[in-house]
């Protein structure tokens, strides 16, 4: 008997700029994976996800797929991700024809897969890439680990999820101030202070 499976990927709309679409998960590491329908190590790496599910799920890490397929195959692209049950956000590189915006995502995004001779010219693409945002919405790492290297992959994130708590644990203990004799936390602030 054959189950229908409910799609985990959540469609975005499209971005004006990179720095909007992540405030969406301010607060949240993020995991990019640049890829295509058509690129055939993108679609092996997708198989290799399920190793970190459980790491990402327990850390509320996202996962951000930016597709740089061509609008035709938009739902290719789609299907791929959904036929491996994978879960977490999708937009795509190329801006939809409807837009009228002028914005800066797909440039800024180009700068994460497209690369130039010394002279500025177009030299190729290569994907898949994979990046790393950390949850104060800057890109930390340009050239994290793939789901293929699954503990190394780990590890890469646990630095970001260390120093969150790391700077949240500073936080706390300079969060406790003492203003006319009461003390002020940020948990419990006694009445009149």
């Amino acid at each position: 008997q054959e189950q229908s499976v409910q799609s985990n990927i959540k469609c975005l709309n499209y971005p004006s700029s990179f720095e909007l679409l992540l405030r969406h998960f301010k607060g949240k590491i993020v995991y990019i994976d640049v890829m295509a329908s058509w690129c055939k190590p993108c679609l092996a790496e997708l198989k290799e996800y399920e190793k970190t599910d459980d790491f990402f799920k327990k850390n509320d890490i996202v996962r951000l797929f930016i597709s740089i397929d061509e609008p035709k195959d938009w739902n290719a692209c789609l299907k791929r991700l959904d036929e491996r049950l994978l879960n977490g956000y999708f937009v795509t590189y190329h801006r939809p024809e409807n837009s009228v915006e002028n914005n800066k995502f797909s440039v800024e995004v180009e700068k994460l897969f497209v690369t130039y001779d010394e002279k500025g010219n177009f030299a190729g693409l290569s994907v898949p890439q994979f990046i790393i945002v950390n949850r104060e919405g800057t890109i930390v790492e340009y050239k994290a680990q793939r789901p293929s290297n699954p503990e190394e992959l780990k590890n890469q994130l646990k630095q970001y999820l260390v120093k969150q708590e790391e700077s949240k644990k500073k936080q706390s203990q300079s969060s406790h101030q003492t203003k006319r004799g009461c003390q002020v936390t940020r948990s419990h602030s006694p009445p009149g202070c």
